[in-house]
């Protein structure tokens, strides 16, 4: 079985030609010597052998090809998930998949001509400061800039993955382990700024409403981007380092 026209149709569609873990555009534009380049895979979340990664889960299915078992990533982010399937579960790639088709239609039905909304985000230097972040979040909206080599991707996605399951797990730790924690963020901020990147972030407080029982009670999302140090959106405010963004793209 392969996968039909209509659900590549699909897949591509609510991805927004993006790749699902950086969000790097997969379809380069053409130049003016040669055509467009695809640099983006249909990835099987199940692999469709045993043998491939995750592949043990899916002996004896015929449905592999479904929309449901694909992710649309770049070539690099379909390597890394593939060499590394321990780390990424079947559990966490539909994850992934759910909340970046989430991203694309959240942007996709934003209201056209309306006022782009100005957002200043903190610096965040600390593994204190950041564990407040992410302590006790519902939610989350992770971004970075573009990332130019494999090292970076590593690094970035490391990070902001550790984050994700710090935010799930933080409720349940002890103090000690609480502790070590914010040390180990701490480090890993440091590698980071060593990279020529800063980590800015907040909590924002949301309000959602029950469908069922019309409860509206509040959300908290952590939002944390990780920028290069030259990117022209980050200012000065005093002493106060800030990431300054006015087009919108960046906040829902």
């Amino acid at each position: 079985m392969a996968i039909s026209d209509r659900t590549r149709k699909i897949l591509w569609g609510r991805s927004g030609n993006l790749c699902a873990f950086c969000r790097q555009l997969l379809v380069a534009e053409r130049t003016p010597h040669d055509a467009e380049s695809v640099v983006g895979d249909e990835c099987h979340i199940i692999g469709e052998k045993p043998t491939a990664a995750r592949g043990a889960m899916g002996v004896g299915k015929n449905d592999l090809d479904n929309y449901d078992n694909l992710l649309l990533l770049c070539k690099v982010h379909h390597k890394l998930v593939d060499d590394q399937p321990d780390t990424y579960p079947v559990e966490k790639l539909h994850k992934l998949k759910s909340a970046h088709e989430l991203w694309v239609k959240e942007r996709l039905s934003g209201n056209p001509g309306s006022v782009p909304k100005v957002k200043l985000l903190k610096r965040v230097d600390t593994g204190k400061d950041l564990a407040n972040i992410i302590d006790g979040s519902h939610a989350h909206i992770f971004e970075h800039d573009e990332l130019e080599t494999e090292a970076e991707t590593k690094l970035v996605a490391g990070f902001l993955g550790n984050l994700e399951d710090w935010g799930e797990i933080w409720n349940h730790l002890d103090s000690g382990q609480r502790v070590e924690a914010r040390f180990n963020i701490a480090s890993t901020i440091k590698e980071i700024e060593a990279t020529g990147f800063l980590v800015f972030g907040y909590r924002d407080k949301r309000k959602m409403k029950q469908k069922l029982a019309g409860e509206i009670f509040d959300w908290n999302v952590a939002i944390i981007f990780v920028v290069r140090a030259t990117n022209p959106a980050i200012t000065e405010l005093g002493d106060l380092a800030t990431l300054f963004s006015q087009t919108g793209q960046w906040m829902s």
